[in-house]
């Protein structure tokens, strides 16, 4: 999901989507040394957790 162009079966067929959204996410989480998961069911939910790592 985190792939550049990546886009869901519903942005496909509803909206006009970029695909840009969660790559952009990802790599500025990364860049500022962070960490973030998806997880998502097909017709059920999508969770987003950002974890912020301490740096000591």
């Amino acid at each position: 999901m985190f792939d550049k162009g990546f886009t869901g079966a519903t942005g496909r067929k509803q909206y006009k989507s970029t695909g840009m959204g969660l790559y952009l996410a990802k790599r500025l989480v990364q860049k500022l040394g962070h960490e973030i998961e998806i997880e998502s069911k097909e017709m059920g939910y999508t969770q987003i957790a950002i974890r912020f790592l301490r740096s000591d």
